[in-house]
């Protein structure tokens, strides 16, 4: 679809609210389509409440454009998918910002595969820190590394983190990294329900089945 394409669709889209559902991944979105996008979500008579842009080849200022119009308009969406988009640091900063406002209700992010470092996994969790809404997040394939670990374990240890799925695969995380997960999840045991540290994501009916603690 071209981005005059894209143009008709979010013009046909902008007088509904019935629209519940929107996935354009795999597709040429790029910056110029991400824009007329987010002058749909823009629009208060938007109620989407999915938006699935992965492998949309989304950079700077589409970012910049999706998180500014999320922000206006943050009550409403409950899945955000962006993998497998180059984002960069200020990227990261701009979506924070959205994933900060005290309405924003998103349950589940999806950031696989972003190019993500450190230093965007610190907004992140700034912005996570004040909300208890998220349930999902996967930041499988990113450059976290056992410093960006501790950075999520501080954040899992809060009492208003009430995160049910957590995928970290091939995250470069290590033994230290592991180890910060693993005392954070202890201290705050009560939700989560599925971990992935390598490549799968497992079921966990009991948290002692992950932390190796005995069963009661």
């Amino acid at each position: 679809m071209t981005a005059v394409g894209y143009g008709s669709l979010t013009f046909a889209l902008s007088g509904s609210s019935a629209i519940k559902e929107l996935d354009l991944s795999f597709n040429y979105l790029m910056d110029e389509g991400a824009i007329r996008i987010s002058d749909l979500l823009r629009n208060p008579q938007c109620r989407l409440k999915i938006l699935r842009l992965a492998s949309c080849r989304i950079t700077e200022s589409g970012c910049a454009a999706l998180a500014s119009s999320l922000k206006s308009n943050p009550a409403h969406l409950r899945v955000l998918d962006l993998a497998q988009n180059k984002l960069r640091d200020g990227d990261v900063e701009n979506l924070s910002l959205f994933l900060a406002e005290p309405l924003c209700q998103l349950e589940t992010l999806d950031l696989n595969s972003c190019t993500l470092n450190v230093a965007c996994l610190q907004s992140l969790t700034l912005a996570f820190s004040g909300s208890s809404a998220l349930k999902e997040l996967d930041l499988s394939n990113n450059h976290l590394m056992d410093e960006g670990a501790i950075l999520l374990s501080d954040w899992l240890r809060k009492t208003q983190c009430k995160l049910k799925i957590l995928r970290l695969g091939n995250c470069e995380i290590t033994e230290s990294g592991r180890a910060a997960l693993t005392s954070s999840l202890k201290s705050n045991p009560a939700h989560l329900r599925g971990l992935a540290l390598r490549f799968q994501c497992r079921k966990v009916e009991r948290m002692s089945e992950v932390l190796g603690c005995p069963q009661s």
